[in-house]
């Protein structure tokens, strides 16, 4: 029966209905970020992926060096440069002048609305003290932090809600919600031995014992 239940979990998909929208972890869990993936993962697509992905990591420190948002809110909000004036001003009309924009930066015009979006929004994080989850806010549904969980049961951010990451590392605040992606299955057998009939309930279970806080 254990081996069918192991089956069964191995199947889940990334976005099941049966997994918990977001999850509250500690900030300062989150320490590396993940810093690429295989282009052909066997596993694509499922809540339980195996390969080496989480072997290939940088540190949230080490980014933070270099990220234009990182940098932006340290240079705009703490050191009162202006917009246009800032790095990663520069950064996103360097990569419009070769053609790379990102969606939403794509004109002069643009980038500055962008980046005052970004001091609105690291106000207002500051102003309530929390990142708000973003599936209690309409219409940003389904557009939490991203993170995945390493086969030693480590926390690795994704791409998703690199802003709103940066805003809480900087402000200090102590604990984020978070999307859990997928997570490796070296730690399907762990997950398997949870309470629960379905998959998502195991899944569940196991991630707020293993990384989640109370509050």
């Amino acid at each position: 029966m254990r081996k069918i239940n192991e089956l069964i979990l191995s199947c889940l998909r990334s976005r099941s209905r049966q997994i918990k929208p977001y999850f509250v972890i500690q900030t300062a869990s989150v320490t590396s970020k993940c810093a690429g993936f295989a282009k052909r993962e066997r596993t694509k697509g499922r809540f339980f992926r195996d390969g080496d992905w989480d072997k290939h990591t940088q540190s949230i420190e080490d980014f933070s060096l270099i990220d234009p948002r990182y940098l932006f809110y340290k240079e705009h909000i703490f050191d009162s440069i202006p917009i246009k004036q800032t790095t990663a001003y520069a950064y996103h009309r360097k990569r419009q002048a070769l053609g790379r924009s990102r969606r939403g930066f794509e004109t002069e015009d643009t980038i500055f609305a962008q980046l005052e979006r970004y001091v609105q929004i690291f106000r207002s994080i500051e102003h309530a003290g929390m990142v708000t989850p973003s599936y209690k806010m309409k219409g940003h549904r389904g557009d939490e932090i991203g993170c995945v969980l390493g086969r030693e049961g480590q926390v690795l951010k994704l791409s998703n809600g690199n802003n709103r990451f940066a805003i809480a590392s900087i402000l200090q605040i102590p604990v984020i919600p978070v999307q859990f992606h997928f997570i490796h299955k070296d730690l399907l057998k762990t997950v398997c031995s949870q309470p629960g009939i379905l998959p998502g309930q195991k899944v569940n279970q196991f991630l707020l014992d293993r990384v989640c806080v109370t509050l």
